[in-house]
């Protein structure tokens, strides 16, 4: 038979009570005055990253939200749960904290994030990636006011600088986006770049579709501005609500971040402008300048498929449901060859003429 004594599994099959008293106690004795064992150093070290600074209490649970919140979902997504980016406690990420506690055996499976699951967490972190794995998440502190940045329209020049595609919350995205495909990016475009290209590109969209809550809406209010603040990917993966000018400028940071050729187009439609996303298919965008405003131009780009439009409002629930790759890819060619395109935005041109993503 096997006790656990002072958090070890001992043998003690074959021992009388007393001899199962002292080695009891010289354990405890023991653990008490030496070092602790390696899984509590860790703790001590990394717990940080899974607590919420201002709470009274050490455990994460339903209804809290902030960073400690969402290094929690990154660190599930890390170890392959299917979780979505963002900053809340809520059912989703619960199930999630009581599947990790079901997996491996812990004696609560409540989905809440008490310091015995955080201890087992950040072991299975450190086992499979090792310690550099929390450079990748952020350090809990006071809420920190977001300023987010302003685009004024027509200034499409402007648009590459908004695509941040040094985001981490995109990371759970796109490790989503490789288990779909089987293997990285460079080793897909590498093996067939004319393909790959729209492989990669589809892939990024449904990890996008199928990770993400994100509900449309319109830009943030700025009263009597000529401008619109604008939801940079993580804002927007964190916050869950995004204008079609934020959800193409995430797919643009994705693809980005994918060693892909990202394009944001600005449509005239009736009501306004509108922004979709897309990207370009092999190496079109090395000959074109960073911004395109010829109509006539950008239509003969996705006719003749060196330019990938893609309706990336479809990755919000408008209507009732999310659209799939094809589903956003269709809508998009209609939208392009049915009303005037103002301008394309090529990212990597502007990369090339010195526009940095944001710090």
């Amino acid at each position: 038979m096997r006790l656990r004594i002072a958090g070890a599994e001992v043998e003690v099959s074959g021992h009388s009570a007393e001899e199962v008293r002292s080695v009891a106690e010289s354990m405890t004795e023991t653990l008490m005055k030496g070092s602790p064992p390696a899984g509590s150093r860790a703790n001590l070290k990394f717990g940080r990253f899974f607590q919420d600074p201002g709470a009274t209490h050490s455990c994460l649970k339903n209804g809290m939200s902030g960073v400690a919140c969402r290094n929690l979902r990154s660190a599930l997504g890390y170890l392959e749960y299917d979780i979505s980016p963002g900053e809340q406690y809520d059912d989703e990420l619960r199930a999630a904290v009581r599947k990790f506690q079901r997996d491996n055996s812990h004696r609560h499976v409540d989905g809440v994030l008490g310091p015995a699951t955080r201890q087992l967490l950040i072991d299975r972190l450190i086992h499979r990636y090792g310690e550099s794995i929390f450079d990748r998440l952020d350090e809990p502190g006071p809420p920190v006011a977001r300023t987010r940045p302003k685009w004024r329209p027509g200034d499409f020049h402007s648009l590459a600088a908004l695509v941040d595609r040094n985001s981490r919350e995109l990371d759970p995205i796109l490790q989503n986006a490789i288990r779909a495909l089987g293997s990285g990016f460079g080793e897909v475009l590498a093996l067939c770049h004319a393909t790959g290209v729209r492989e990669v590109g589809a892939a990024i969209y449904e990890a996008l579709r199928y990770t993400t809550r994100l509900q449309y809406d319109l830009e943030p209010a700025t009263p009597g501005e000529s401008h619109q603040e604008v939801r940079l990917a993580g804002d927007v993966l964190n916050s869950g609500t995004a204008t079609c000018l934020d959800m193409a400028l995430l797919y643009a940071a994705a693809l980005e971040r994918a060693h892909l050729a990202p394009a944001l187009l600005i449509l005239e439609l009736k009501q306004g402008w509108h922004a979709i996303g897309g990207f370009f298919d092999n190496e079109s965008d090395s000959a074109l300048p960073s911004v395109l405003a010829d109509a006539a131009v950008i239509r003969d780009l996705v006719m003749t498929g060196r330019l990938i439009p893609v309706e990336t409002t479809g990755l919000s629930a408008t209507q009732g449901r999310k659209k799939s790759y094809i589903d956003a890819y269709e809508a998009a060619q209609s939208l392009v060859s049915t009303t005037r395109p103002l301008a394309l935005a090529n990212v990597l041109a502007a990369r090339r003429n010195g526009v940095r993503p944001p710090e």
